[in-house]
């Protein structure tokens, strides 16, 4: 589920394409029926395929549950896409609360018991005797994980999720509230007067009522007061970049499991034992 998001990173900082299309594009790749499809793409390849995607699928059910009982400033998650464009979210934990850092807990557990040879694999290896067939309905999946989206691009638009109609200023703004997750704030000359920027507006936008005298990681529900100016509700301020360096260790930490059984001295030290 977290792919489409690294995806848009890539294209917002590397290409001139409207944020708002690369949005919705994005958002619709992330919802279940679209990581599912990713799922099974890759698991047709490998010899126990069923299990390789019973572990991918239960995974990202999980992310997305995750995802949408924690407080994102109302961005919530598209279960029932492409059949219905409502998101879902229940906001019953806080991202920087203690579900998260228990969370967090767990999963260096995880990867501490992996690392110890806790943590076993079966089964997890490409079939050798795969079939041409496969191969080919394993990429026709990944290409319409790929291209899918891309027809559902307007009726994200068209629901307002993410807010994306009113970003795409096919309307008037005064009046119309949006939302920001963890987007980055610059205080201005005047305490409380300052600027915000997301990945869905590629340059900074003005804002009144954060009373941050330093630049910090934001969470806002703000209102247009005009056209071009917004008005911050309630504000929550991130701690900056935990949330990325830990993300970071952990999918590091899950490389190193993986690779950890078909390192050599691994190996001997499995068949001398």
């Amino acid at each position: 589920p977290d792919l489409p998001w690294i995806l848009q990173r890539i294209l917002i900082s590397t290409t001139e394409l409207d944020p708002v299309q690369v949005r919705a594009y994005v958002v619709s790749m992330s919802a279940p029926f679209f990581c599912l499809l990713l799922s099974a793409a890759i698991s047709l390849p490998f010899r126990h395929r069923w299990q390789v995607f019973g572990i991918l699928s239960l995974h990202c059910v999980l992310h997305l549950v995750l995802d949408s009982l924690q407080e994102k400033a109302h961005l919530g998650v598209l279960f029932l896409a492409p059949l219905h464009w409502q998101t879902y979210q229940w906001e019953l934990f806080s991202m920087d609360g203690w579900v998260s850092i228990l969370l967090t807990l767990l999963g260096a557990l995880t990867l501490l018991s992996g690392f110890w040879g806790g943590l076993k694999f079966p089964g997890i290896a490409l079939d050798a005797h795969c079939r041409m067939r496969t191969w080919f309905t394993s990429l026709l999946l990944a290409i319409s994980y790929l291209l899918l989206p891309m027809l559902c691009m307007e009726a994200v638009i068209r629901s307002n999720v993410h807010d994306l109609r009113v970003w795409k200023g096919s309307e008037q703004r005064t009046g119309q509230v949006v939302h920001f997750d963890r987007a980055w704030y610059a205080p201005g000359t005047e305490v409380g007067i300052g600027s915000i920027r997301s990945a869905v507006i590629r340059d900074p936008m003005p804002i009144e009522g954060i009373r941050q005298n330093e630049p910090a990681l934001v969470s806002t529900t703000a209102i247009f007061k005009d056209e071009e100016t917004l008005l911050a509700g309630d504000v929550t301020v991130h701690p900056p970049q935990r949330r990325f360096y830990t993300t970071l260790l952990g999918l590091l930490g899950i490389l190193w499991i993986w690779l950890l059984p078909h390192l050599p001295w691994c190996q001997n030290g499995r068949k001398t034992s």
